[in-house]
């Protein structure tokens, strides 16, 4: 699919810079030093010990708007090149990556998200040296020497806030989001939200039955102020009326691009109060440690990769479906007696989405595949269940 990328430069003035980006957990911080076997996408433990220094702030600001994007065409482009690439960190990043697949593109919403990145200092591993577990698989054969570091680390990390603004028409069937798709351009959908009217009307005309959602995500930063901007506003809209929404969408982007929103909540924020954008990773024998040589052969994967992909299938479903019945939910013309069935379905999917967030934290950090591929198994039929 042909990557829509629009990049909005004339919000701002400031400074861009391009770098290999990707979504990271809670504890991305701590995963400085790390070890990471790259073939078979697992941490092993740090080989190594250093000091962490920060580098000397270099604040920019990156925006960009896409358009029609599935969640893993947005995700790619958020990594970027020469980044670490690990697909259990997108489920790891729990409230993160299920903002990005509950108002992506899919089979049955059409999307346009708007991502503003905040870039500050930068944190580098120096001073490094073998630790004991280092030293002691300096002695191994190449091969264990991988196993037991993996053949990188992790160098560094980057520091910043990250803010989400999505907007999408969710249909109750692929039928009408097809339909929709085919008479509808990507410009009418950006008019319904700057209240053309034009717009408006076409896409009501041809959208019937469906709803639109406006959200919001920050991670990094001050969150206090856009808390209370998103909470105050109505975040479902029925076709029949939508001026809520467009209130919320206009509230919501002028925090993101206005000048008492997103920079200024960030910008004066100590390096501790922001978030990690990014993580660096490093061959130890680039970096001049000599543990698990270009020639060490490479682990072979047993499918921790796949188990992967599986997880981030099923997830992404069940967050797709989450979407869909909240907006049907938040409908007041819904009967009382659809309303209970309908959060019943939601209770269940939502148990679905915990079951799959915990099998993949189980496997991010297990080296054992028959222990990950095990969780994955139990969880099976409750996840694949309609």
């Amino acid at each position: 699919m042909f990557r829509r990328v629009l990049l909005l430069c004339l919000f701002f003035q400031f400074s861009q810079t391009e770098a290999a980006q990707i979504l990271v957990g809670g504890d991305a911080y701590h995963r400085i030093g790390s070890g990471l076997e790259s073939t078979s996408q697992q941490w092993r433990p740090s080989c190594l010990a250093g000091t962490l220094q920060p580098s000397a702030p270099n604040r920019s600001i990156t925006m960009k708007m896409y358009a029609s994007q599935s969640t893993s065409e947005i995700l790619e482009d958020q990594r970027g090149y020469g980044s670490v690439k690990v697909d259990f960190w997108v489920l790891g990043a729990k409230a993160r990556s299920e903002f990005i697949l509950r108002n992506s593109e899919s089979e049955t919403q059409a999307s346009l998200i708007w991502n503003v990145d905040y870039r500050a200092a930068s944190v580098f591993f120096n001073e490094r040296q073998l630790n004991a577990r280092g030293q002691q698989a300096l002695t191994r054969p190449l091969a264990e020497q991988r196993q037991i570091c993996g053949d990188q680390f992790i160098l560094g990390a980057a520091l910043g806030a990250r803010f989400y603004l999505a907007t999408s028409l969710i249909f109750d069937s692929r039928e009408k989001y097809r339909y929709f798709k085919t008479k509808v351009s990507a410009s009418a959908f950006g008019g319904l939200l700057k209240k053309d009217k034009t717009s408006i009307d076409e896409v009501r005309r041809v959208a019937q039955g469906a709803h639109l959602s406006v959200q919001a995500f920050q991670y990094g930063g001050e969150t206090f102020d856009l808390d209370l901007l998103a909470a105050s506003q109505v975040s479902y809209c029925s076709m029949d009326n939508l001026d809520p929404c467009l209130e919320r969408f206009a509230a919501l982007h002028r925090y993101a691009f206005g000048p008492e929103g997103f920079r200024k909540h960030v910008d004066s924020r100590k390096p501790e109060q922001l978030a990690v954008l990014w993580l660096n990773a490093s061959s130890y024998q680039d970096a001049g440690h000599f543990l698990s040589e270009s020639k060490a052969p490479p682990v072979i994967d047993p499918g921790f990769v796949s188990l992967s992909e599986q997880l981030f299938q099923w997830n992404g479903s069940v967050q797709q479906s989450i979407a869909r019945v909240s907006a049907w939910l938040a409908d007041p013309a819904r009967d009382l007696t659809g309303k209970e069935q309908a959060q019943l379905e939601l209770e269940s999917l939502e148990n679905k989405a915990k079951a799959i967030q915990a099998a993949a934290e189980v496997c991010a950090n297990q080296e054992n595949y028959q222990t990950c591929k095990s969780r994955i198994d139990s969880i099976n039929t409750m996840v694949a269940s309609p």
